[in-house]
């Protein structure tokens, strides 16, 4: 009896630092939040127009403050995953996201979320591609994350249109043209 006991106290420990040890080995390494600058398409369109410019550049921090400003409206991923803090990177069209999570309200997880950007006329979306926990991945329907859609075509004045958007290294370029006549 005393050697059963001390077979399940063991296996207690070990258990107990397995877990532990995972919890480590997920935790967030950095500490993020979601706090943004608002950012204006209106007021950068209007910038455009007195540069006399049909091309507008959205930067890689400009991209990230539309991103915070989505998932602070949308924090709740699923019942069990709410996301804390965001930071992204873009490539090409590959848009990184590390993101800070909270699992059943407790668990402090951090997550590589890769994004592809793709222009559906009239918004910019990004179509979750992976989700990463370390080593562990993940689908998009695991953490239910939904596409992000930032709404560039309700933001612009009448006349404009989007004619090309080009995704370069750090910024994404729309690039614009101008309707004369509305169709009947």
């Amino acid at each position: 009896m005393k050697k059963a006991g001390i077979g399940l106290l063991s296996l207690f420990i070990v258990v107990a630092l397995a877990g532990a040890s995972m919890l480590y080995y997920i935790r967030p390494e950095k500490a993020l939040d979601l706090s943004y600058d608002p950012l204006s398409l209106e007021s950068k369109v209007m910038g455009m127009v007195q540069q006399r410019k049909l091309e507008m550049t959205i930067t890689e921090p400009e991209l990230n403050n539309l991103l915070k400003e989505w998932l602070s409206l949308r924090p709740l991923l699923s019942e069990s995953w709410e996301i804390t803090g965001a930071e992204g990177s873009l490539a090409g069209t590959i848009y990184t996201v590390n993101a800070n999570l909270l699992y059943a309200n407790r668990i402090p997880v951090n997550a590589v979320v890769r994004y592809q950007l793709v222009w559906a006329s009239p918004d910019l979306v990004a179509e979750p591609l992976s989700i990463h926990l370390k080593d562990l991945k993940l689908s998009a329907q695991d953490l239910g994350l939904d596409p992000i859609v930032i709404p560039v075509g309700q933001q612009l004045p009448p006349g404009l249109n989007v004619k090309k958007v080009t995704f370069g290294d750090n910024n994404v370029t729309i690039r614009f043209g101008i309707r004369l006549f509305n169709a009947f």
